[in-house]
């Protein structure tokens, strides 16, 4: 992969650019484009606000939440024991993720593939359209992240 197309001095404070569309900072923690970090879907600000919302952690920390998010460079990872247990209808947690390189927003496009993770299929991410699960070791040019949907490059 080649040089990335971003700006790692821009640090992501609030939702006033379209760069990270509804990006609130979590007790006022900082993050950089050009950081990795992780994304998953924070199911309890979906349940107070009733739209889904992505939490984005940092260091082992979550930095902020948003209403979409692009990683380049993008891995899934999902905890099969813990999945195994939300199966079992145990207490729900963060037990998939997507890591990469924070990039400011890129819209899906017609060469994006829908991907999805659901804990009662199984441990893996799927292609919805052809229902293949992902392979975790292969690296995923660009994963975008919006409403209530996951987006991978071809």
């Amino acid at each position: 992969m080649g040089a990335l197309n971003i700006a790692p001095h821009v640090t992501v404070y609030s939702s006033g650019a379209d760069l990270l569309p509804g990006f609130t900072p979590y007790r006022d923690r900082e993050v950089r484009f050009g950081a990795r970090v992780e994304v998953y879907r924070n199911l309890n600000e979906q349940r107070r606000s009733g739209r889904v919302r992505w939490s984005i952690r940092h260091a082992g920390r979550v930095v902020g939440h948003a209403d979409a998010v692009s990683l380049q460079d993008a891995r899934l990872h999902t905890n099969p024991p813990a999945a195994a247990r939300i199966a079992a209808g145990q207490a729900r947690t963060v037990h998939a993720w997507v890591s990469g390189i924070l990039v400011p927003y890129v819209p899906a496009d017609e060469h994006c593939a829908l991907i999805t993770y659901r804990p009662h299929r199984g441990p893996d991410f799927y292609d919805v359209l052809t229902g293949a699960a992902l392979d975790p070791q292969t690296a995923i040019d660009t994963v975008t992240f919006d409403a209530d949907r996951m987006w991978a490059s071809r």
